[in-house]
Protein backbone atom coordinates (compact mmCIF):
# COMPACT_ATOMS: atom_id res chain seq x y z
CA UNK A 1 0.00 0.00 0.00
CA UNK A 2 1.30 3.41 -0.94
CA UNK A 3 1.36 5.62 2.11
CA UNK A 4 -0.93 8.65 1.97
CA UNK A 5 -1.64 11.48 4.33
CA UNK A 6 -5.08 13.00 4.64
CA UNK A 7 -5.51 16.44 6.16
CA UNK A 8 -8.74 18.33 6.65
CA UNK A 9 -9.87 21.49 8.38
CA UNK A 10 -13.50 22.11 9.15
CA UNK A 11 -15.51 24.43 11.35
CA UNK A 12 -18.57 22.48 12.45
CA UNK A 13 -20.18 19.03 12.51
CA UNK A 14 -21.53 19.51 9.00
CA UNK A 15 -18.00 20.06 7.71
CA UNK A 16 -16.87 16.91 9.47
CA UNK A 17 -19.77 14.94 7.95
CA UNK A 18 -18.59 16.03 4.51
CA UNK A 19 -15.10 14.56 4.98
CA UNK A 20 -16.02 11.53 7.10
CA UNK A 21 -16.54 9.26 4.07
CA UNK A 22 -12.96 9.97 2.91
CA UNK A 23 -11.64 9.25 6.39
CA UNK A 24 -13.66 6.01 6.59
CA UNK A 25 -12.37 4.80 3.23
CA UNK A 26 -8.81 5.57 4.30
CA UNK A 27 -9.20 3.70 7.59
CA UNK A 28 -10.69 0.69 5.79
CA UNK A 29 -7.72 0.60 3.42
CA UNK A 30 -5.06 1.02 6.10
CA UNK A 31 -6.66 -1.41 8.56
CA UNK A 32 -7.66 -4.00 5.93
CA UNK A 33 -5.59 -6.73 7.61
CA UNK A 34 -7.44 -6.21 10.90
CA UNK A 35 -10.90 -7.44 11.93
CA UNK A 36 -13.72 -5.16 10.81
CA UNK A 37 -14.43 -4.36 14.45
CA UNK A 38 -11.05 -2.62 14.69
CA UNK A 39 -12.00 -0.34 11.80
CA UNK A 40 -15.34 0.52 13.41
CA UNK A 41 -13.76 1.19 16.82
CA UNK A 42 -11.10 3.38 15.22
CA UNK A 43 -13.83 5.41 13.50
CA UNK A 44 -15.67 5.77 16.80
CA UNK A 45 -12.49 6.98 18.53
CA UNK A 46 -11.91 9.49 15.71
CA UNK A 47 -15.51 10.71 15.97
CA UNK A 48 -15.12 11.18 19.73
CA UNK A 49 -11.89 13.15 19.31
CA UNK A 50 -13.46 15.39 16.67
CA UNK A 51 -16.60 15.93 18.78
CA UNK A 52 -14.41 16.98 21.73
CA UNK A 53 -12.42 19.35 19.51
CA UNK A 54 -15.51 20.95 17.97
CA UNK A 55 -17.05 21.37 21.41
CA UNK A 56 -13.86 23.04 22.67
CA UNK A 57 -13.87 25.46 19.72
CA UNK A 58 -17.54 26.33 20.26
CA UNK A 59 -16.92 26.98 23.95
CA UNK A 60 -14.05 29.30 23.10
CA UNK A 61 -15.66 31.37 20.38
CA UNK A 62 -19.36 30.77 20.89
CA UNK A 63 -21.32 31.09 17.68
CA UNK A 64 -18.41 32.74 15.88
CA UNK A 65 -16.70 30.58 13.26
CA UNK A 66 -13.23 30.73 11.82
CA UNK A 67 -11.12 28.77 14.30
CA UNK A 68 -11.75 25.27 13.05
CA UNK A 69 -10.52 21.79 13.80
CA UNK A 70 -7.63 20.17 11.98
CA UNK A 71 -7.49 16.43 11.39
CA UNK A 72 -4.48 14.60 9.96
CA UNK A 73 -4.50 10.86 9.35
CA UNK A 74 -1.40 9.04 8.14
CA UNK A 75 0.79 5.96 8.46
CA UNK A 76 4.06 6.47 10.30
CA UNK A 77 7.06 4.27 9.47
CA UNK A 78 4.70 1.65 7.99
CA UNK A 79 4.12 0.53 11.57
CA UNK A 80 1.33 2.62 13.00
CA UNK A 81 -1.67 4.63 12.01
CA UNK A 82 -1.70 8.14 13.45
CA UNK A 83 -4.89 10.15 13.96
CA UNK A 84 -4.08 13.73 14.99
CA UNK A 85 -6.88 16.10 15.97
CA UNK A 86 -6.22 19.71 16.94
CA UNK A 87 -8.53 22.51 18.00
CA UNK A 88 -8.09 26.11 19.06
CA UNK A 89 -9.80 25.67 22.41
CA UNK A 90 -8.26 26.29 25.80
CA UNK A 91 -7.40 22.64 26.35
CA UNK A 92 -7.99 20.68 29.54
CA UNK A 93 -5.97 19.35 32.49
CA UNK A 94 -4.38 16.44 30.62
CA UNK A 95 -2.53 14.73 33.47
CA UNK A 96 -5.54 14.76 35.76
CA UNK A 97 -7.87 13.33 33.11
CA UNK A 98 -5.39 10.64 32.07
CA UNK A 99 -5.02 9.50 35.69
CA UNK A 100 -8.80 9.23 35.95
CA UNK A 101 -8.93 7.19 32.74
CA UNK A 102 -6.16 4.82 33.84
CA UNK A 103 -7.98 4.31 37.13
CA UNK A 104 -11.19 3.46 35.28
CA UNK A 105 -9.38 1.11 32.89
CA UNK A 106 -8.26 -0.96 35.89
CA UNK A 107 -11.79 -1.28 37.30
CA UNK A 108 -14.50 -2.41 34.85
CA UNK A 109 -17.24 -1.42 37.33
CA UNK A 110 -16.18 2.22 36.98
CA UNK A 111 -16.39 2.00 33.19
CA UNK A 112 -19.86 0.49 33.47
CA UNK A 113 -20.93 3.42 35.67
CA UNK A 114 -20.07 5.81 32.79
CA UNK A 115 -21.75 3.76 30.08
CA UNK A 116 -24.99 5.74 30.04
CA UNK A 117 -23.80 9.28 30.72
CA UNK A 118 -24.17 11.81 27.93
CA UNK A 119 -20.57 13.01 27.94
CA UNK A 120 -17.20 12.07 29.31
CA UNK A 121 -16.70 8.79 27.45
CA UNK A 122 -14.62 10.13 24.57
CA UNK A 123 -11.21 9.99 26.22
CA UNK A 124 -11.97 6.57 27.66
CA UNK A 125 -12.95 5.26 24.22
CA UNK A 126 -9.83 6.78 22.63
CA UNK A 127 -7.65 5.20 25.31
CA UNK A 128 -9.30 1.80 24.82
CA UNK A 129 -8.87 1.86 21.02
CA UNK A 130 -5.41 3.40 20.63
CA UNK A 131 -2.18 1.66 21.53
CA UNK A 132 -0.87 5.07 22.62
CA UNK A 133 -2.37 8.50 23.20
CA UNK A 134 -0.32 11.66 23.17
CA UNK A 135 -1.64 15.09 24.10
CA UNK A 136 -0.12 18.50 23.64
CA UNK A 137 0.90 20.17 26.87
CA UNK A 138 -2.12 22.46 26.65
CA UNK A 139 -4.48 19.60 25.84
CA UNK A 140 -5.87 20.99 22.59
CA UNK A 141 -4.20 18.39 20.35
CA UNK A 142 -4.47 14.63 20.65
CA UNK A 143 -2.65 11.97 18.65
CA UNK A 144 -3.90 8.40 18.61
CA UNK A 145 -1.35 5.78 17.60
CA UNK A 146 -2.71 2.44 16.40
CA UNK A 147 -0.37 -0.41 15.56
CA UNK A 148 -0.67 -1.82 12.05
CA UNK A 149 0.87 -5.11 13.10
CA UNK A 150 -2.00 -7.49 13.81
CA UNK A 151 -1.51 -8.81 17.31
CA UNK A 152 -1.58 -12.57 17.68
CA UNK A 153 -3.96 -13.96 20.22
CA UNK A 154 -1.74 -14.83 23.18
CA UNK A 155 -4.50 -16.99 24.63
CA UNK A 156 -4.87 -19.10 21.51
CA UNK A 157 -3.93 -22.69 22.06
CA UNK A 158 -2.79 -25.05 19.36
CA UNK A 159 -5.50 -27.51 18.69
Amino acid sequence: MREKRLEFKFYDFEGFRQVRCCLSAYLEEVLAAHPSGKIMLTEIALNEAVANALKACQERVGARTGTGVKVAVYVQNREELVLRIQDTGCGFPVEEKLKQIEHKMRDPALIEDDAWVESGRGLLIMRAVADRLKFSRLGNRVSLYISLTPKSDLNARPG
